[in-house]
């Protein structure tokens, strides 16, 4: 509001705010910012002047009157199969490879795997699978757990064998720690800790990603074109669209 309302429309009555200065501002952003940008600063826009009309300050919303810029439509980038295998080799040994093991082959969101507590998961029968109810955030100087934000996001993933592996590993691996740890460990009952017991900051987990890498030799991409990848691989294997949309939660 402050960036790209304001400067442009601040300086008008509600009363005298038209159409025409509402498009001529929407296409002055499209000029300089992303279609990204300019379709929130709209909607932005819409939000204020609807409250301006409940409120009786305005009988109408200009802004109504002005359709809302395309979202623009891109293919998202996605790692290669060999580019997957890469990035798993160069993980090899460290103690959050199960974690990048788990992201590429189930496609779940950052702050999705690093909220993954033990009680969701099960890997002892024939159906292993995870239940996602949380996501992690950083929240100014601390981690915060919540609940999705959509009914999609909170969903049940089925485990393939390869991910069944790598939490068994974390399990046995974050049993060495505990023990080692002593009475320093907390027992928070996330799967992906630090070696003291805490969950893992998903920025720290990002910069340890783009070293991983890095040492792979991959130049392009995040954790979240990992997530691409798992669904893109999905895809290929013939798995039908409505159920790759539930397993990533879309």
């Amino acid at each position: 509001m402050r960036t790209h309302i304001v400067p442009a429309l601040g300086h008008l009555p509600l009363r005298r705010i038209t159409p025409a200065h509402v498009e001529d501002w929407v296409i002055e952003l499209q000029g300089r910012r992303s279609a990204s940008t300019v379709r929130q600063a709209h909607a932005l826009l819409v939000v204020i002047l609807d409250d301006a009309v409940t409120h009786g300050a305005i009988r109408k919303n200009a802004a109504h009157a002005v359709k809302r810029p395309r979202k623009a439509r891109t293919e998202a980038a996605f790692y290669l199969s060999e580019q997957v295998a890469a990035l798993l080799a160069a993980a090899d040994g460290h103690r959050l490879a199960p974690f990048l093991t788990l992201t590429a082959y189930t496609g779940l969101r950052k702050g999705e795997a690093l909220a993954l507590r033990w009680v969701d998961i099960e890997l002892d029968t024939e159906t292993s699978h995870a239940r996602i109810t949380g996501t992690l955030a950083r929240i100014g100087s601390e981690l915060v757990r919540s609940e999705p934000k959509t009914n999609a996001g909170r969903r049940t993933v089925p485990l393939v064998p390869e991910a069944v592996t790598a939490l068994r590993e974390a399990r046995v691996q974050q049993a060495r720690e505990r023990l080692a740890a002593g009475e320093a460990w907390t027992d928070t009952g996330y799967v992906f800790t630090t070696e003291l017991g805490t969950p893992v900051d998903p920025r720290n987990a990002l910069r340890w990603f783009y070293s991983i890498r890095n040492a792979a030799g991959i130049s392009e991409g995040s954790l979240h074109t990992l997530r691409h990848s798992a669904a893109s691989g999905l895809l290929g294997a013939g798995v039908p669209m409505p159920v790759v949309k539930d397993v990533l939660g879309h």
